[in-house]
């Protein structure tokens, strides 16, 4: 197995999510996802309610795994590995709620 170091320079991505939908029976709450985040970058998802943020990092985390697509990190594909929010990822989400003081 390669270290996150040489997956790095083989691919120079961190993470890599390639046409990754989320259905939910006959409902799309993804759907055909694709984008890539460098290595030693940080992206945030923003979006109305129900616009689908918290399934796409399900999706990335493996909580609720892609019904179609793949997810790749540091070069290897994670789509349908176990357990690998929190031995592989590493990841966060952090909820935020918003007031309005008068």
């Amino acid at each position: 197995m390669l270290h996150s170091a040489d997956m790095h320079r083989i691919s120079g991505n961190a993470l890599i999510l390639e046409g990754v939908t989320r259905a939910f029976g006959a409902l799309k709450a993804i759907d055909d996802v694709t984008f890539s985040v460098p290595a030693g970058e940080r992206r945030a998802v923003l979006g109305a309610n129900g616009a689908g943020k918290t399934t796409l990092f399900n999706a990335i985390t493996g909580d609720f795994p892609p019904t179609a697509g793949r997810v790749m990190f540091f070069g290897e594909d994670i789509t349908r590995l176990p357990d690998r929010k929190s031995t592989r990822l590493n990841s966060s989400h952090a909820n935020i709620s918003y007031a309005v003081f008068c």
